[in-house]
């Protein structure tokens, strides 16, 4: 039988994203964004910053076709204030812009062959902390593994 495996490993893939948003490639986000892969939290702000920040993990889903996998990209943005507010506009353009340059990644690396949006933004809070939850459907390309 035939199973169809991810050519990157999950860290490797989210490890790619994290690099390219931080990059100056990803044209669409401005100003210092921290990210962080595999489900982990962005650290609290310190004093007398606001925190950017986005978080993402993924989960490998069912074939696309022979040679694809898709994969589900879950995506936290946070943006918060020294005084501990959240603007909402805020998260939702940070959500927005990030989903914006995560589908265009595809165009220039072969780890993802297509990135759209599934679901969001939305915003949801998870204790005092408010953040822009999105959803994006990536295909992947497979090894083949008999």
């Amino acid at each position: 039988m035939t199973m169809l495996i991810a050519r990157e490993t999950p860290r490797a893939l989210l490890n790619n994203l994290k690099t390219w948003l931080e990059s100056k490639d990803s044209t669409t986000i401005t100003g210092s964004l921290m990210v962080a892969v595999n489900g982990m939290d962005p650290p609290i702000a310190e004093p007398n910053t606001t925190i950017r920040a986005v978080a993402m993990s993924v989960d490998y889903q069912q074939a696309a076709s022979p040679r694809s996998l898709y994969a589900r990209l879950m995506v936290r943005c946070y943006v918060e204030h020294p005084d501990g507010s959240h603007d909402f506009d805020e998260l939702q353009e940070l959500a927005g812009r990030v989903a914006e340059s995560i589908c265009r990644y595809p165009a220039s690396h072969g780890d993802v062959v297509t990135a759209d949006v599934d679901s969001g933004a939305s915003i949801q809070f998870d204790g005092g902390r408010a953040y822009a939850y999105v959803v994006l459907l990536l295909t992947v390309p497979t090894t083949n593994d008999i």
